[in-house]
């Protein structure tokens, strides 16, 4: 008999019903709703702004100061790519075209909100021509515009690609010994056999041969203003080439150089 009511206790107990907060269902539905139709909104204002005539430019300023470059370059360079929307212009392409011209040695691009494009260019600054075609800039870039610049205080480098950034260091060097003595270099040479020559700013030329260049110019600096100081004549040739010594090549002074000097 006790089984049986234990049984039947078990049986009569209620089942536990399920509740729905209704209340909190309703935000949860809500909020997935607004945030369905937020995407939506994002997904449309994406595609309407990233079309190629959305929000088109209409100014585009050039910085910097030129001494060679003119704007009529660059904007020829960046015409096709300025045809584009604020968002949808690629900077990135035309930094690259802009660049790819001669003159220019680097360039920033901003977009000025809402319509404008800025670039910054920094203008090359050649330090010498290069053999017969071309210039060179200090970070040692050889470039070649279409129209080499007259100048008379520009030297002239001449040698292999290869060796361009040792020529500049050497140049370095060499004006800054004979500037010590009034003197200053106007063509460096470096050969194929890797032997080095320089004339200076009153024509002599001097042979340096292949090793020690700095050492022998050193050498012959602290008796060129001698040889310079001659009554009748002067030096046009030095040859370094030599261990304990120089040869010197004179030629009579005309009355020209003599008035000159």
């Amino acid at each position: 008999m006790k089984t049986r009511r234990k049984m039947n206790r078990r049986k009569q107990q209620p089942r536990r019903a399920w509740v729905i907060d209704w209340a909190r269902t309703g935000r949860w539905l809500t909020a997935g709703a607004f945030m369905l139709s937020m995407g939506v909104m994002f997904s449309v204002l994406s595609v309407a702004l990233t079309a190629p005539d959305a929000l088109p430019l209409k100014v585009v300023k050039i910085h910097g100061t030129f001494a060679h470059l003119h704007n009529s370059d660059l904007e020829q360079a960046i015409a096709g790519l300025t045809r584009r929307g604020f968002f949808t212009v690629d900077v990135e392409k035309i930094r690259q075209r802009s660049e790819a011209l001669p003159w220019v040695e680097s360039v920033s691009v901003r977009r000025i909100w809402p319509d404008r494009l800025d670039l910054t260019v920094r203008e090359r600054q050649p330090l010498a021509f290069w053999n017969d075609d071309a210039l060179i800039d200090r970070q040692a870039v050889i470039f070649r515009p279409s129209d080499l610049p007259v100048s008379k205080t520009l030297p002239h480098l001449r040698g292999p690609e290869t060796q361009a950034e040792l020529m500049l260091q050497q140049l370095t060097n060499f004006k800054r010994m004979l500037t010590a003595v009034a003197e200053d270099v106007v063509q460096l040479v470096l050969d194929d056999r890797g032997s080095w020559s320089l004339t200076t700013r009153s024509g002599i030329h001097i042979s340096l041969g292949t090793g020690q260049v700095v050492q022998r110019l050193q050498r012959l600096v602290q008796y060129l203003p001698d040889l310079l100081n001659q009554a009748d004549k002067q030096p046009v040739s030095v040859d370094l080439r030599y261990t304990n010594g120089f040869a010197v090549r004179y030629a009579a002074k005309t009355m020209s150089n003599s008035q000159e000097s």
